[in-house]
Parts: C-alpha cells; sequence; structure tokens
C-alpha cells in the first residue's frame, strides 16, 4: 500500500501530463493531475477516452502513418503536435511516447509538455534575428556609401593638390599647399581607419 502511494505521489506531482494507453484498445486508462489541467478537463473525462483524440494532426484519421508510428509497440516516438483541450481549445505540446508491459499488456506512456512560452520565445529570437540581419545589411550598405562618398573628393583633394606642387606656384602659397595636401591625406587616413574599424565590427556608431 505504502508503493501504491508512493508511486502514484511521484505520478500525479508531475509538472507535465502523463497519460497511460491501453495499446490493445487505445483508450486512456489513467492519466495524472497535470493532464486534466493541462486538457481543460477533469481526470476522469480523459479516462476511456481515445488517446488519438488528444492530436489535432491524428483526431481526424488523415495521418495514419504517423498514427501507425506512434502506436508501434516495438518503437519509442516523439515530436510536436497540435494538442487539443476538451473546451475546444488548442495548445502546441511536446509528445514523448514510451512502450512499457505491465501484466502482459501493452502499454503507452505519453509525456505532453505545453510548449506555448517556448514557441513564443523561438519567434522572438526568430523576429529579433531578423532585425539584426536587416541591420546589419543597412550598416554595410551605409558603409559602402560611405566609402565612396568620402574617398572620392577627398582622393580628388589630394590629386589636385600633388599637381598645384608639381606645377609653379608662388612661394607664399608653399605652406598653404603643403598644409592642403597633410591635412587631405591625414583625413583620408582617418576615414579608412574608421571604415576598416566599423567594417570588423568594433565600433556601433550607426
Amino acid at each position: 500500500k505504502d508503493k501504491e502511494i508512493f508511486l502514484d505521489t511521484i505520478f500525479n506531482s508531475s509538472l507535465h501530463a502523463e497519460v497511460i494507453v491501453d495499446m490493445e484498445t487505445g483508450l486512456i486508462s489513467n492519466c495524472n493531475l497535470q493532464s486534466g489541467i493541462l486538457f481543460a478537463a477533469g481526470n476522469a473525462s480523459l479516462l476511456n477516452m481515445p488517446a488519438c483524440k488528444l492530436f489535432l494532426e491524428v483526431a481526424q484519421g488523415e495521418n495514419e502513418e504517423l498514427y501507425r508510428e506512434m502506436c508501434n509497440p516495438a518503437k519509442n516516438w516523439e515530436g510536436e503536435l497540435t494538442c487539443l483541450c476538451l473546451d475546444g481549445g488548442e495548445f502546441p505540446g511536446n509528445i514523448s511516447i514510451v512502450t512499457f508491459q505491465y501484466h502482459d499488456k501493452n502499454y503507452k506512456k505519453l509525456t505532453i509538455i505545453d510548449i506555448t512560452e517556448k514557441n513564443y520565445i523561438l519567434n522572438e529570437l526568430q523576429t529579433a534575428k531578423i532585425k539584426a540581419e536587416e541591420s546589419v545589411a543597412v550598416k554595410s550598405q551605409f558603409l559602402s556609401n560611405m566609402s565612396h562618398e568620402l574617398r572620392t573628393p577627398l582622393n580628388g583633394i589630394i590629386g589636385a593638390t600633388n599637381l598645384l606642387l608639381q606645377d609653379t606656384y608662388l612661394p607664399s602659397q608653399q605652406e598653404q599647399l603643403n598644409i592642403l595636401k597633410f591635412s587631405s591625406e591625414h583625413t583620408l587616413s582617418l576615414v579608412n581607419d574608421i571604415l576598416v574599424f566599423e567594417n570588423s565590427g568594433n565600433l556601433n556608431v550607426i
């Protein structure tokens, strides 16, 4: 009696739905308290109910291959299915099905986990990933434009300055031309460093 109470306590203290199916009839022969909560029904309402009615993908008998795979006594099964509550609601569930024998009869133990929150988090992560990829693409396009828009005129200034320095000019213009040459080359060097640093992902200014 103590052992029976102990096992019953373990069965009903599970945070997931645990459903026992008699494989001769395909009916639910036992279920824990969490099953009634998860499927919006009292435990008694689930007893003697066809287990296939719990899952949208097999409830209508339209996926016979999946149903045969789940019922195969030689194999266990795990996957995600849409679970049908007795009040008409639905939720995504992770289902694991394990075969066992008791008094020479085949049973299946179904462990059902509501993964609504998990799927929500995964969807949020996917959305964040898409936004991040879009941001990277915009950033890459911005850097490409900046590279062209900044470097092109600076190269033009440097080229024109060098031509002026090679041409005839007044002695008083020497200092101004040297300043122009140094400043334009230094600015181009800074722009190159910034764009290279930004491309490496070490600077987040965009």
